[in-house]
């Protein structure tokens, strides 16, 4: 499947995943499943279907949807009829980044898709934008370990996704431009106008 250039699915900001009690790799199943979602506000994509998307086992899947459903993010209507699919639905989020379809598609691990998705929000709003904030700070708002996040990190940098960029006094990180991450192009080409951040999917 072909992805379109503007297509872009809402993740809300995400952080002290402790407290949440979800793993760093559940947000790539929780876009994975939102990617379905059409505008009446559900979806139904079967377990295989979302593992395909996500590139990572069913039973990975099923882990991740009881995290998710418990830490409030999803909830789901299971099927009591075989053959037939869940019925997911999704809470509003006053905060959220626009995550494009594109990331599906890339050549990365289901760790390397988490921690892009996760830093995203600590990077300004336009283009790819950039951050003043060392591995270790951004570790610990998200809650997760050093090494948690800087193995990964550390391979995102190798595979081009993630430079670092040396100012006059406070060296600092950005995305490169591998991927697109601006999605002003993608509100211009549906011509949503004043659009409410908490309602919006483009997808």
């Amino acid at each position: 499947m072909n992805y379109v250039k503007e297509q872009f699915v809402a993740l809300p900001r995400l952080l002290d995943l402790n407290k949440l009690r979800i793993k760093h790799t559940d947000t790539l199943i929780y876009i994975s499943i939102r990617s379905y979602q059409h505008y009446s506000g559900d979806c139904f994509p079967s377990y295989e279907t979302i593992a395909n998307r996500a590139k990572c086992s069913r039973s990975f899947v099923l882990g991740a949807i009881k995290r998710l459903e418990k830490a409030n993010l999803i909830t789901v209507k299971r099927s009591k009829k075989r053959d037939y699919s869940n019925r997911y639905s999704f809470s509003d989020f006053e905060m959220f980044e626009r995550i494009p379809y594109q990331i599906f598609f890339e050549n990365l691990t289901l760790e390397e898709k988490s921690i892009l998705l996760l830093t995203r929000q600590f990077l300004n709003r336009s283009g790819i934008g950039s951050t003043h904030l060392n591995i270790k700070e951004i570790a610990k708002q998200l809650g997760l370990s050093y090494k948690q996040l800087y193995n990964p990190w550390r391979k995102l940098m190798h595979k081009g996704y993630i430079e670092k960029c040396t100012g006059k006094t406070i060296s600092k990180y950005k995305f490169t431009d591998k991927i697109d991450w601006n999605w002003y192009a993608a509100l211009k080409a549906l011509k949503v106008e004043q659009a409410t951040p908490s309602k919006l999917l483009v997808g």
